[in-house]
């Protein structure tokens, strides 16, 4: 392989992994604002129930 080929594939491998990254930020972040939502809905309803 010349040199420009093995650039060009590790220029590909860095931007699969930064959005593999970009993905699990991702999936990490949804999953914390449904935790927050559906602690939100909860705690309500409690609160609700209480009254």
């Amino acid at each position: 392989m010349c040199p420009a080929e093995i650039q060009l594939i590790s220029a590909h491998k860095i931007r699969e992994d930064s959005q593999a990254l970009l993905y699990s930020k991702w999936l990490a972040l949804s999953k914390e604002v449904l935790r927050s939502v559906s602690f939100l809905v909860f705690s309500r309803n409690s609160i609700d129930d209480m009254i």
